[in-house]
């Protein structure tokens, strides 16, 4: 018994079923297109606000708003900015104990 291979339908589909065929795989082609170009510009648009928070974010990284900028004459970066309070030891006491003082007699 031999097997015959047929790609067609016995019978080929009438002009009428082509031309709806066709009429359809176009109208599919189109969709397609379409709905790709929705997706392609949705994701861009997502990209386009990631970039754009990854870039100010960069811009104001370490900065402090009225801050100086890094590369003006105001920045020296050999400079350290911050608070102290001065700790003096009392005499009379040992080295290790020093305390806090704010007006020299051992009062905080």
């Amino acid at each position: 018994m031999q097997y015959q291979y047929r790609y067609l339908p016995p019978n080929p589909p009438g002009p009428v079923a082509r031309a709806l065929a066709v009429a359809a795989a176009i109208i599919m082609l189109v969709s397609a297109a379409f709905i790709g170009f929705f997706v392609l510009a949705v994701l861009l648009g997502v990209a386009a606000v990631i970039a754009m928070v990854f870039w100010l974010r960069f811009l104001f990284q370490g900065r402090r708003p009225g801050a100086p900028k890094p590369g003006s004459p105001d920045h020296d970066p050999s400079v350290v900015e911050g608070e102290f309070e001065v700790i003096r030891k009392e005499e009379g006491r040992p080295a290790g104990d020093a305390r806090r003082t704010t007006n020299g007699k051992g009062a905080p």
